[in-house]
């Protein structure tokens, strides 16, 4: 279990990482402009429900941080072509590596790479008079998407997860035959979705409005680069259609995590060449630690009155006990959820422990 912990944390934290490459169009650097880029994304992630994946379960951590790692991965050579400073070296074997990560990315979910593909299109569509010939890692790129989102759809699981009685019952399910006759249901989801994912994008734009060093300069659009907008139009484009596209579902955070990351990444693209970097750095660089600290501390108590109650349950001479649900319960705190839920087992059943029956009393 340790090792994949530790996995665990190399691929988190190569999500942040790429994503601080993403903000900054090259390789982060050992300085405070730059450690604050990365945890303001660390912070405007983990603090929001859309960290949970990150830390949440086993299985949800296995199956969204490698989406969004290589959601990331894939997506930076398209972005550096969209900021006209597209790789020139070792295009073949760039070539070969995109189709295979195309592959890995098509596979790894449902609705992102369909999202992706569709960003690709319109933004082709509504750049076509500016857009020069793309090279051939753009379509193996493309090819390799295609192809395992394919066999993600035909041959993997595909929406079944989500058309399974009790997943469709709990995420409010409309089968693609029903929509017509849902419309009201359709938008509400659609509200309900875009209002999760918009609301704390809002309150971060708030928070990067308040530390730029010219409001009227960083809220007139028109003065930005022409390589912010085109960024800005492929970011919204994918956001638009990730979130549209979930919206057959009411979805968790976690279903709208890439949308969510990716508005993260343009808020933080587009603010921080305007922020008063020095103490923005400093805020958030103690704001990582603190909540890094909170977290450990809350894990090292918990895993201690753990062990304390398994040594009770190991030398009790019952065959049945019952241990009071509060002493096994995660810790939490009121800000933020930093636990894990059924980190040991399923509190609401008994549990065979040490060879004993152990129930779990309120």
């Amino acid at each position: 279990d340790t090792i994949f912990r530790l996995i665990d944390v190399v691929m988190s934290s190569l999500v942040f990482y790429l994503a601080t490459y993403i903000i900054l169009g090259r390789r982060p650097k050992l300085q405070l402009r730059d450690a604050g880029v990365f945890c303001a994304c660390f912070v405007a992630v983990i603090v929001t429900p859309f960290g949970r994946p990150f830390y949440h379960e086993f299985s949800m951590i296995h199956n969204y941080v490698p989406l969004v790692l290589a959601m990331l991965a894939f997506s930076i050579p398209y972005l550096n072509l969209i900021r006209k400073n597209p790789p020139v070296r070792h295009l073949r074997l760039l070539a070969v590596g995109m189709l295979l990560l195309g592959i890995y990315f098509g596979m790894a979910a449902t609705v992102t790479p369909l999202a992706f593909l569709g960003a690709v299109f319109f933004y082709c569509i509504i750049k076509r008079k500016t857009l020069t010939r793309p090279p051939a890692w753009f379509f193996t790129g493309i090819i390799g998407v295609i192809v395992g989102f394919s066999v993600c759809w035909f041959f993997g699981s595909g929406i079944d997860h989500y058309t399974n009685p009790a997943t469709a019952t709990a995420f409010d399910y409309i089968p693609f035959a029903d929509i017509f006759s849902n419309i009201p249901r359709l938008f509400y989801h659609e509200f309900y979705n875009f209002g999760i994912a918009l609301l704390p994008l809002i309150i971060i734009a708030v928070v990067c409005i308040i530390f730029v060093k010219n409001r009227r300069f960083t809220l007139s659009f028109k003065k930005t680069s022409a390589a912010t907008r085109r960024l800005a139009l492929a970011f919204s484009i994918f956001i638009l259609l990730h979130l549209l596209a979930v919206s057959l579902v009411k979805a968790p955070p976690r279903l709208t995590l890439p949308a969510y990351f990716a508005g993260v990444i343009l808020l933080l693209y587009f603010f921080t060449p305007k922020l008063n970097s020095r103490l923005l750095g400093s805020c958030v660089v103690f704001l990582t630690t603190l909540i890094l600290a909170t977290h450990i501390a809350l894990r090292v108590t918990y895993h201690h009155d753990m062990a304390t109650v398994l040594s009770e349950i190991e030398s009790s001479p019952e065959s049945s006990l019952c241990v009071e649900l509060s002493r096994v319960a995660p810790p939490r705190i009121r800000i933020i959820d930093l636990s894990q839920a059924n980190i040991l087992v399923n509190w609401e059943e008994p549990q065979k422990i040490y060879g004993r029956e152990v129930t779990f009393c309120k």
